[in-house]
């Protein structure tokens, strides 16, 4: 397989497992160790995508491995976990621009979806006093 549509594949594969991580959260509390579980495989998975891309360019992706070992110490965690909503909107619009996939049936139902549930979680959380207004 081609490291390139590979590193794509686990783009887009990032991308929806984020959005499965919002809509667990928001309206499924009882999953929250299935919540837990994909939010880890969503983040390695986003750090992995663009490490491939510089192994497929032949630029080296040593420095990557130190990224991530930094990234997941636990002060860092509270900040990342905070941050996904706006995480999930520029990956968004990065994909959207960027990619060719994400044009096609049927991950673009995923695109049409993906803001759609990305406001009505915001909302809830807001209604539900989670995220400070």
């Amino acid at each position: 397989m081609d490291v390139y549509l590979l590193a794509r594949a686990i783009g887009v594969t990032a991308f929806s497992l984020m959005l499965v991580q919002i809509i667990l959260a928001t309206w499924f509390r009882k999953y929250i160790k299935w919540h837990m579980w994909i939010g880890k495989i969503a983040f390695i998975l986003a750090w992995i995508h663009p490490a491939l891309l510089e192994f497929g360019r032949g630029l080296g992706g040593d420095v990557w491995w130190g990224k991530i070992g930094a990234i997941f110490r636990i002060k860092h965690w509270r900040w990342i976990h905070r941050l996904n909503y706006v995480a999930l909107v520029l990956i968004y619009v990065h994909s959207w621009n960027l990619g060719s996939d994400v044009r096609r049936f049927p991950i673009i139902l995923l695109y049409w979806l993906a803001p759609v549930v990305l406001v009505l979680a915001i909302w809830e959380k807001l209604r539900q006093k989670e995220i400070p207004a």
